[in-house]
């Protein structure tokens, strides 16, 4: 599954140079972190890692979680509407007729629905 990520946002996210997460050992992160939530680091000046608070992400995953599982409710909702659709009465007596009708019979039921 191919997904496109949009990187946009990233502009307005601090970012921290590689160099100086090395040579500093991020002594900046954890400040950026509890004040924003979200810090990026870049290497020649584009984004290489977005580093997120264990907040922030454990709210990304709950969002996430939720959209699933609202989709995943109303795919189960449809799904027994259509089985209790197929297993009426009028279904099941539908089917039987069909299932009893020849061949020849079909062939004419079908050409005097179509008006021919």
């Amino acid at each position: 599954m191919t997904q496109t990520i949009h990187t946009d946002f990233l502009d307005a996210v601090e970012e921290i140079p590689a160099t100086e997460m090395k040579n500093a050992h991020g002594k900046r992160l954890p400040s950026i972190l509890k004040s924003k939530g979200v810090a990026r680091v870049t290497r020649y000046g584009k984004t290489d890692y977005v580093i997120l608070s264990p907040e922030r992400y454990a709210k990304l995953r709950k969002s996430a979680m939720t959209a699933d599982q609202s989709q995943i409710i109303k795919m189960k909702a449809r799904y027994q509407t259509l089985l209790k659709d197929i297993r009426s009465n009028e279904s099941v007596d539908a089917f039987d007729a069909l299932s009893k009708v020849s061949a020849i019979d079909l062939g004419r039921s079908v050409t005097v629905g179509s008006g021919r």
